[in-house]
Order: structure tokens, then C-alpha cells, then sequence
């Protein structure tokens, strides 16, 4: 049915499994066809990149013939529209270093008078800070899912949480993931509504023929 208010979706992946184009496939989907407020949260990727991934995704335009101008006459007419389109959708980017479930809430609340946003992306759990001193960095993050939960009730939003998964797996044979690979299990497990971990077999077997 959709993603419902209120939830938090975790999905978690190994590094190149593409879990970052996923999430922003699901907010540009969100904004740009449903046209309803998204706000993306990275403290990585730049405004200027987070853009540039979008434009690439619904231009299905190679990044290397946008900056080398290689385009013909209709691939430029296209590049024009869909860049109006992102301009137009009611797509929010909150790209500061520093990132935390305080400056979430507060950069929610800042713009309220623009807009309500309906799901926010956060690019992803182990790169916030909790702000607080904590005994390890799995109590943080366990406490960070908790309070990004509280988040969606309290401004009747849906949070999808980017999470890395443990490094552990790639010494198994089997390198699919399972929930005891998310970094930090416990209390996350139970705070998020769903639970997705994404998972390329042809990273892993690049000589393997046939698929699954």
C-alpha cells in the first residue's frame, strides 16, 4: 500500500549494492509524479551532485555528455524540460556536514511557512551524531532510530533511514544479507516499520551467467 505516515523504513546495504540511487528513485518518484514535499538529508553529498544524480535519472543522459556538451538537439531540449521539472517539484535538499536528529527537526520546523514535508531521506545512520555522549557508537545510533521514529509521529511524516551493514558478511560464502548484518541490530530492529536490505549478486559473481 504505499509508504504510510508515521513509519520508518531502514534499508541497508554493503557499499556499491546502490542503496543511495534507490532511496532517491523512491523521492523523486514521491515529488516529482506525486509532486508532495520531500526533503533529502546528506551530510556527504553535495546539493549541486544530489541534483545531478536526479537529472541523470530522469533524463537517462550520461553525466559525461552533460558536462562535456555533447548532446544533440533533442537530448538538449529534454535536459531543459526535466531541469524545469526538478526545479518546479517540491524537492528539499539539506546538505550541511553536520547532521543530527536535533537539526532534522529543527530544519522541519525552520520551514513550515514553505512547506510540510510529507517523507523525508536520510543519507544515512552512521554518518549523524547524536549530539550526546553515549558509551558506544551502537547506543547513539540505536537512540538516533528511536528518536527518528518519534520524528514521524510527531510531524505525521514517513522517515526512510539509509543504514550501512557490517562488514562481516563479505567473509561468508553466502553474502546475502540477513538482519543480524545491520551494524547496529537491537533496538533498531524494533523501532523501523520495514526493514529492506538491497543486495547485487552480479557485484559479487561477476562471472556468473545466469541469474537467481
Amino acid at each position: 500500500c504505499g509508504l504510510q505516515k508515521t513509519n520508518l523504513y531502514l534499508i541497508a546495504a554493503r557499499p556499491f549494492m546502490g542503496k543511495t540511487a534507490f532511496a532517491l528513485t523512491i523521492a523523486r518518484h514521491i515529488a516529482l509524479l506525486k509532486k508532495r514535499p520531500v526533503v533529502y538529508f546528506t551530510p556527504v553529498l553535495s546539493e549541486k551532485k544530489l541534483l545531478q544524480l536526479l537529472l541523470i535519472a530522469e533524463s537517462d543522459i550520461e553525466l559525461e555528455k552533460i558536462n562535456r556538451g555533447q548532446l544533440n538537439i533533442s537530448q538538449s531540449d529534454r535536459l531543459k524540460e526535466i531541469t524545469r521539472q526538478i526545479g518546479a517539484a517540491p524537492f528539499y535538499i539539506y546538505s550541511k556536514p553536520q547532521l543530527t536528529v536535533e537539526t532534522t527537526r529543527k530544519e522541519i520546523l525552520n520551514n513550515q511557512d514553505q512547506y510540510t514535508p510529507e517523507v523525508i531521506v536520510i543519507d544515512y545512520l552512521q554518518l549523524m551524531g547524536g549530539g550526546y555522549n553515549y558509551s558506544s557508537s551502537n547506543k547513539m545510533n540505536e537512540e538516533i532510530v528511536i528518536e527518528l521514529k518519534n520524528i514521524t509521529e510527531e510531524f505525521n511524516l514517513t522517515v526512510i533511514l539509509l543504514s550501512q551493514l557490517t562488514r562481516h558478511l563479505e567473509e561468508r560464502a553466502n553474502r546475502r544479507p540477513v538482519l543480524n548484518d545491520l551494524l547496529v541490530y537491537g533496538d533498531i530492529v524494533k523501532a523501523a516499520d520495514l526493514v529492506i536490505c538491497i543486495y547485487r549478486d552480479e557485484y559479487y559473481n561477476k562471472d556468473k551467467t545466469g541469474n537467481d
